[in-house]
Parts: C-alpha cells; structure tokens; sequence
C-alpha cells in the first residue's frame, strides 16, 4: 500500500487499529513524543537521542513491530481503522515553514537556484520564500524537503472507519489527546508529568513572549531574517508576518484549507466535519 510509505510515514499503533498521520511544522514533535509514551517507547527514545525524530526514523520504522503492523493494515478494510490526524492552520504553519527554512539548509539550494538569495550572505524575506514555494512540488508525494510540502497526505484518502482531526491552533491539544485516549480506550497521559514535552517546546519552538519591535521601513514582508539571527533566538515576528501568510496559504496549499479543521467523523470529540 503505497500510502503508507509516503514520507513521513504515518505511525500505527501497536495494540489497537489506529494510524497517526503527522506533518512537520504542525506539531509533528508533540505528536510522536505522545504516540512513543503510548507505546512504552519513550524511554528508549530518550535514551536513542535527545531528538525524538532520530528515533522514529533511525528505529521505529526499521522495527519489526512496525513492518508488521503496515502490512497488517495493507491487508485490512481500512473501514474498521481510525486515522488520527495532527494538523495545524495552514497560514500558521507557513510562517513555522519559514523560520525552519531561515534556521537550517533544507531548501538552501532551491532559495540559491530559483531566487538567486544565498542564505549565508543575504538572509530571505516572507516574500522570497513564498516565491520560491510557488517554483517547487509541494504536494505529496514529492521530491521537495517534507518541511515545505502540504500536510495533506495520500493516506487520508483511504476509507477509514473513522476520521478524528485535531488542528492544533484551534484547540488545547494535550485536552483533546485525552478526550482521544478516553474514547480509544487508551491510558490518560498526564501531561504535566512528563518532561519531554516541555524539553523540546523550550530548546525548538519560537518564543512566544511579547517584545516590542519596531516594524521595518520596507514592511514585514520584505524584511530579510538572517540564519544567525534565529539561531542567536532573537524574537522572530510570526504575529506580524500573519496577515501575509493568511494572503497566500489556501492558494499555496489548497487541500490543506479544506481538510485540516478540527472534526470527528462520528461527531463525538468535535463536530463532523
């Protein structure tokens, strides 16, 4: 089943008939570290890698456990499955696309080729990274780093049983995870015991404390971030560049617009959708 193996792959759990579709930049970092603490995993993580990416990649999806968990799902009627999907508002997340594009070389090359901007040299605006999205393959699959591709993935085509989609920006995640484990007849996490979470929010997410900065002549836009500047953590205007991103995400990603809203197929958790 060629949906399964589009990158990222999705998780399936262990014990019960469950596949968790992530994206990155939509709190895809939550999302695993809840899925290995459901599946007695995180220890073993934590132990593998400060990093709970290199785990998923580097162990779980060359476990055997997890190779026969997808072909036990490429053999069932999806219809008795529920896919959990983790999602984020598109617009938000295209401002978290760019800054992890400003603080890492994931698309340096195709900035360099397709706008001439050399991200050691010049930095990159708002702007300039819409532009060159605009000149890559953003839907899945794609030869294009994960981190710029749509959250819309091919396994959400599958005609699952049930559908629960929790947009992470439109709710209280870590609330309605229980509310999923509840109803999945899941143990309930206690969140506020399990330091990893609150690990990676403080060393990998954008600071959220109000800083007063005074708007460049040349617009937010237009504003050049440079890579050390968000390495060095200085505040990074995700408020400001809002309004820009709400101008171009549905035209950007178009299936994200339409199928990331928080919904519950069986209308339980939230709303059908």
């Amino acid at each position: 089943m060629q949906q399964l193996n589009v990158t990222p792959m999705p998780l399936i759990f262990s014990q019960k008939r469950v596949v968790l579709s992530f994206s990155p930049k939509s709190a895809c970092s939550h999302a695993i570290i809840w899925f290995l603490l459901k599946e007695n995993l995180l220890p073993a993580a934590n132990y593998f890698s400060h990093w709970p990416h290199d785990f998923r990649n580097k162990v779980y999806y060359n476990s055997q456990v997890y190779k026969q968990r997808k072909q036990a799902f490429a053999k069932a009627d999806p219809s008795n499955w529920t896919l959990l999907k983790v999602t984020r508002d598109p617009a938000k997340r295209l401002i978290s696309q760019f800054r992890h594009c400003v603080r890492y070389n994931v698309i340096d090359t195709q900035i360099q080729n397709r706008a001439g901007i050399s991200m050691s040299k010049d930095g990159l605006s708002f702007n300039d990274f819409v532009k060159v999205l605009k000149k890559i393959p953003r839907e899945r699959p794609s030869t294009s780093d994960p981190h710029v591709c749509a959250q819309f993935q091919p396994v959400w085509t599958l005609p699952f049983g049930r559908v629960i989609t929790i947009n992470v920006d439109d709710c209280e995640v870590n609330d309605v995870l229980n509310l999923v484990e509840k109803e999945l007849d899941m143990s309930v996490t206690d969140f506020e015991t399990q330091g990893t979470f609150a690990r990676i929010k403080k060393i990998h997410y954008a600071k959220k404390e109000p800083v007063v900065v005074d708007a460049p002549a040349e617009g937010w836009g237009n504003f050049k971030l440079t890579r050390q500047a968000i390495k060095d953590d200085e505040y990074f205007p995700k408020k400001e560049l809002l309004p820009y991103a709400q101008k171009v995400a549905a035209k950007l990603f178009p299936n994200d617009s339409t199928q990331t809203a928080c919904s519950d197929s069986e209308g339980t958790i939230f709303p059908r959708p």
